[in-house]
């Protein structure tokens, strides 16, 4: 049985042959705009501040203010371009330093979990 055919108004399809291609075109904006900001990190001349894979996106930062400021620009992209951020599937994670608790990471209007960065 195969249902009714209906006319896709918006999107790519995610295994067609051009989506990545063209994914790497939309997500280009917005990995400019971090690398802009100044909040994330390099290894050696390497910009390491976002990392995509398929349609996720890890945000690196060498503190939790520079964090919550990435998560700022994300979200101004968002709201521009209709993007939708799920918090539900976000983790915010601190590594090293003095830190007795990870300060609120926030993707307004939500708050993003926590996890615990130890290695212990």
């Amino acid at each position: 049985m195969l249902s009714d055919p209906f006319v896709v108004h918006c999107g790519i399809h995610q295994s067609g042959i051009l989506s990545p291609i063209l994914f790497s075109v939309y997500v280009d904006d917005p990995i400019s705009q971090l690398r802009a900001s100044g909040y994330d990190i390099y290894v050696g001349s390497v910009f390491c501040g976002c990392i995509l894979y398929a349609v996720d996106i890890v945000l690196l930062s060498s503190s939790c203010y520079g964090l919550q400021k990435m998560l700022d620009v994300c979200a101004q992209y968002g709201s521009l371009w209709d993007i939708k951020f799920h918090s539900s599937k976000s983790y915010a994670c601190a590594f090293g330093g003095r830190l007795v608790a990870i300060p609120a990471i926030l993707m307004l209007p939500w708050r993003i979990d926590q996890c615990n960065g130890s290695l212990a």
